[in-house]
């Protein structure tokens, strides 16, 4: 699938591949709703300059990357998710993020169902508004789990 073919997943949205274009938005809406972003400051560093380049780096070597976008303006991005698998076949979520005017819509749950692929277990390396919500709604179907440590996800 290329980054501007897409999927419909409801009459208002739809589901495409990360383009390069919307790398700063991802970077900048990841930072600032990151639920640790209230500790601006991390052994005397700023939390955004300290935790930007992880997030750049999970961008650009994850292999799973899908945004949702609004089908008549595929640049009218909704929601989106970084996400891999690490060497044991299980499912890392890196970040999900859904604007707050699209929340509760289901979209982060199209999201999360396509990049798992209805695994039964499910890593997630940073905690943010929607792995509370996904964790809540997926609780009795897949195990979701937080583990940092999965930021590392195979092997060089």
């Amino acid at each position: 699938m290329s980054g501007d073919k897409k999927f419909l997943i409801s009459d208002a949205s739809a589901l495409r591949l990360m383009r390069p274009e919307d790398h700063a938005f991802v970077v900048n809406s990841w930072l600032k709703s990151h639920k640790e972003c209230n500790f601006r400051k991390a052994n005397g560093k700023d939390f955004f300059a300290c935790h930007a380049p992880v997030v750049r780096k999970l961008i650009a070597e994850s292999t799973i990357k899908l945004v949702a976008c609004d089908p008549e303006d595929i640049d009218l991005i909704q929601s989106w998710i970084v996400a891999d698998v690490r060497g044991d076949n299980i499912p890392v979520v890196h970040y999900l993020y859904t604007k707050d005017i699209y929340r509760h819509l289901g979209i982060a749950t199209a999201l999360f169902k396509s990049a798992t692929s209805g695994s039964q277990r499910v890593a997630c390396t940073h905690l943010g508004h929607a792995y509370d919500d996904v964790k809540h709604k997926f609780q009795d179907v897949v195990e979701i789990f937080y583990d940092p440590h999965s930021i590392i996800t195979r092997e060089k």
